[in-house]
């Protein structure tokens, strides 16, 4: 607009408009004098400080979004912010008997949080940025009860959390860089660069799945390969009443998240139970309601009636001279056609 009335003689230096979200009120409608719902801000920032107030609404949910206002969740922001200030004012000299593995889970906490944050910076996810810093902040709080990290390695992952905070929170991590004997300013550093190598998990939670539902979730290395993940997840207590070598035709693998073994029997589902109610057949019908105790999983045979019994220790007799077939023995299985 104020190019085209002449006023400047360039375009807006912005690619792309972004807003903020509304903040609401603690009864969750948008802020009125007249509902008496209104907060303001100076008592907080009197209290508490200006830089607990921005890393609050910054956190309190995706920033073009905004949500209410929560006095405990403002209360919950400043003990975090007191955190910081001392987990950052600790003396790294008493770290005398450093760990190494403890070391290197320190530096991959540091490496991974830059990672994560230097992303959500950039696209404006304030809210999980300020998360990662809460989970780097735990670590460090870890790391200092155990006192099994070296100097080193503390005195990056603190420098890394001030600086990387810094521009939610400029006032405190200003005050605690000057303390922590850091040049001035730490609004002036370099953004801390991140090594993938260095931030790279050891071991992984696989997702285990047969014929597209989850059976299992498995704690593997992170460079596992497909034939090493199926040979895991078939030696797998709860994969095996699903699937089988013989059983699995093909299987998808998705590397360091998911693997779907595909079979080529389905399964049905079938119950020892004292009183099979109608209730509880149709439960069992519709596949809902929790796994009863002793629940197994049995082969269905295309083609088969209603009710079906295989692989059982003892031959259960099935009549199926009434519709539908009645199980003797009251051990029943549903046939998924």
């Amino acid at each position: 607009a104020l190019r085209d009335i002449g006023l400047l003689d360039f375009g807006e230096p912005f690619l792309r408009l972004f807003n903020q979200g509304v903040i609401l009120g603690e009864d969750h409608d948008k802020m009125s004098k007249s509902k008496g719902n209104v907060v303001a801000p100076d008592e907080y920032v009197d209290t508490l400080g200006a830089d607990v107030v921005r890393i609050y609404l910054m956190f309190l949910g995706p920033w073009d979004q905004g949500g209410p206002w929560s006095t405990a969740g403002i209360n919950g922001m400043a003990r975090w912010a007191n955190r910081v200030w001392d987990l950052a004012l600790r003396d790294s000299s008493e770290f005398r008997s450093p760990d190494p593995a403890a070391v290197r889970d320190l530096v991959r906490a540091t490496h991974k949080t830059i990672r994560k944050v230097m992303g959500d910076l950039d696209a404006f996810r304030f809210n999980t940025a300020l998360a990662s810093l809460m989970e780097l902040s735990n670590a460090l709080g870890d790391a200092w009860e155990s006192r099994n990290v070296d100097a080193a390695a503390w005195d990056a992952a603190v420098d890394a959390l001030l600086v990387l905070l810094a521009p939610c929170a400029p006032h405190i991590t200003e005050e605690l860089w000057e303390r922590r004997g850091r040049p001035y300013s730490i609004h002036q550093q370099p953004l801390p660069k991140w090594d993938a190598a260095l931030a790279a998990d050891e071991e992984i939670t696989l997702v285990v799945q047969v014929n597209g539902r989850v059976r299992d979730r498995l704690t593997v290395p992170a460079g596992i390969t497909e034939a090493d993940a199926k040979a895991a997840a078939l030696a797998s207590p709860k994969v095996q009443g699903y699937a089988t070598l013989d059983e699995v035709i093909r299987s998808v693998y998705v590397p360091g998240k998911l693997l779907n073994l595909i079979t080529n029997q389905r399964k049905a589902r079938w119950d020892f139970i004292d009183d099979a109610t109608d209730a509880h057949v149709a439960m069992i019908l519709a596949d809902t309601g929790p796994e009863p105790t002793g629940t197994r999983y049995i082969d269905v045979v295309p083609g088969c009636p209603s009710w079906i019994i295989t692989r059982t220790e003892n031959p259960h007799q099935v009549d199926f001279s009434v519709s539908p077939p009645q199980i003797i023995f009251r051990v029943y299985g549903h046939c998924e056609h």
